[in-house]
């Protein structure tokens, strides 16, 4: 099974933008036919999905989380640039 969770308390720990797992959370849930974005805990799915499933939308799945990773580099390289 694959599941999406627990980056919210990850994002806080580091200062990094919440939003940024909010928006992770939403636009691969909906690469899903039965997932959604849990409407309490928006950084997690609302269930698990199998990995067959992951399988079929893999390239999709890689490619957001490659822009998740670039989303989160400029939010940390933001955080410790000393300019205003």
């Amino acid at each position: 099974n694959v599941y999406l969770s627990y980056s919210q308390g990850q994002f806080k720990k580091l200062e990094l933008p919440v939003e940024l797992s909010y928006e992770f959370a939403k636009d691969t849930a909906a690469l899903f036919p039965s997932i959604i974005q849990n409407p309490v805990s928006k950084s997690n799915w609302n269930k698990y999905t199998k990995l067959g499933d992951l399988q079929l939308v893999y390239n999709s799945f890689k490619d957001r989380i490659k822009r998740y990773v670039d989303d989160i580099n400029i939010a940390g390289q933001k955080g410790n640039d000393p300019r205003p």
